[in-house]
């Protein structure tokens, strides 16, 4: 819940319950799950050891940094320090919230979670991931609306990153976007006019691959962390059988924390 302004009519409330057991129909990307193990372990030992840290960090960082992919499994993540939504108050109910800042965190945030993900999804196939790679995103959302302008993002995403110069056009993908080339992915955040063109261009991907999951997020509001799960259910309570790409990006106190991973439904 919000204070009086135009940050309320966003708020909402809703929580997720899940069944976590072998042979799930829904399975979420997760890496190596024995090497995540030993690299808890690891740093466990490291909050209690006094002496040779330097030593050992070395040692850790020389056998994670070439198997990070690996380790991390196919997903991205992305943390910055930022306050675009904190509590200094503690004897107001209220958070403070700066929403022009907490929806350039969010894209932000989003476009390197893309591109870390982008990139490793590359690494498995024969040509750069892009938006026609999966059938479904689904996105943390505060409001529908910025849901819409993500799945535009991503595709602008992949509009700079194609190549060569002027971008290849497979099927007319990228008509209309001429007007954009050579532009920064960071010179182009809150720019209105990019955001139109990119709204209009991205508009079949948004109805066949993002509007299916938005149901309860625009019944019920902003869910905060439950809201992608909500967003998984509406995509769930319309097909059958799935493959999806999951994007979220969540902000928690002064962190955006952005994440971005796939998983299977059956």
């Amino acid at each position: 819940m919000y204070a009086s302004g135009p940050a309320r009519p966003t708020g909402g409330a809703g929580a997720v319950a899940m069944l976590v057991g072998p042979n799930a129909p829904l399975v979420l990307e997760r890496g190596d799950t024995l090497l995540r193990c030993l690299i808890n372990v690891f740093f466990f030992f490291m909050r209690a050891i006094v002496f040779f840290p330097t030593l050992l960090c070395v040692c850790v960082f020389s056998f994670v940094v070439p198997h990070y992919p690996t380790l991390v499994g196919l997903r991205g993540v992305h943390m910055e320090h930022v306050y675009d939504f904190y509590k200094p108050n503690l004897q107001s109910e209220y958070a403070v919230v700066d929403g022009k800042l907490s929806i350039q965190c969010y894209l932000t945030a989003l476009d390197k979670c893309y591109r870390q993900y982008s990139q490793r999804a590359s690494t498995t196939g024969d040509k750069p991931f892009t938006l026609q790679d999966a059938n479904y995103f689904i996105f943390h959302s505060p409001f529908t609306k910025l849901v819409i302008k993500s799945l535009a993002r991503l595709k602008l995403n992949d509009f700079l990153n194609s190549s060569p110069t002027p971008p290849c056009n497979p099927e007319g993908l990228y008509n209309g976007l001429d007007s954009l080339i050579g532009r920064t992915l960071e010179s182009t955040v809150g720019d209105r006019d990019v955001e139109k063109v990119m709204l209009k261009n991205s508009n079949p991907e948004c109805l066949a691959k993002t509007e299916p999951s938005l149901l309860l997020g625009r019944e019920v509001g902003n869910m905060y962390t439950a809201s992608l799960y909500g967003g998984l259910v509406s995509l769930l309570a319309r097909y059958s059988y799935i493959v999806i790409r999951v994007v979220h990006t969540q902000h928690h106190c002064m962190v955006a924390w952005s994440h971005c991973l796939q998983g299977t439904a059956t």
